[in-house]
């Protein structure tokens, strides 16, 4: 069938390469598609446009996640998300290449906690994955203690069943 399109990811940016294609929303949702599998989106909420994934920030009492997650799906009964202010969303840039991937970047406030977060979605057209890169500053003049962290629910090929792996030697992670 025709490409799905990821319609309830707030502003997506769309990296068109292939066997991946990824949609990066302007709250740091990320949805993927691969060629095998057409039009099924490799994370979960494929089906009604969205992505039930994204970077999460704890600042003190306060979490700050992606808004794509949240609606009438189980994550809302376990905390208060609050939403996160986009600064900016730009791209796709650069050739695709390994020398030059296209790179998507969305920066992002945590609320008026002075906490900003970039993060950078890279890819070289022809790879079996991506790359996510994120900086955190604070901007708030005082010392803050944050936890952030990136979660996906996976549904790679279809399929509710995936593995995740560590790989020691470079310290990533994957599905």
């Amino acid at each position: 069938g025709a490409p799905f399109v990821p319609s309830n990811l707030p502003n997506p940016l769309t990296i068109t390469g292939n066997p991946l294609r990824v949609t990066v929303g302007g709250d740091s949702s990320i949805q993927v598609y691969h060629s095998r599998w057409g039009s099924f989106g490799q994370v979960y909420g494929w089906e009604d446009g969205s992505a039930d994934s994204g970077i999460w920030l704890r600042v003190g009492d306060e979490l700050y996640g992606p808004d794509a997650c949240f609606t009438g799906r189980s994550t809302t009964n376990l905390y208060i998300v609050r939403p996160w202010t986009r600064i900016s969303q730009t791209g796709p840039a650069g050739a695709g290449t390994a020398g030059d991937p296209w790179v998507v970047t969305t920066v992002l406030d945590a609320g008026t906690t002075g906490i900003r977060v970039t993060q950078r979605v890279s890819y070289v057209n022809g790879q079996d994955y991506f790359r996510l890169q994120w900086d955190a500053v604070n901007f708030s003049g005082s010392a803050k203690t944050i936890t952030l962290f990136h979660a996906a629910d996976s549904y790679f090929a279809n399929d509710d069943y995936g593995q995740g792996y560590h790989d020691p030697a470079s310290g990533a992670v994957g599905s």
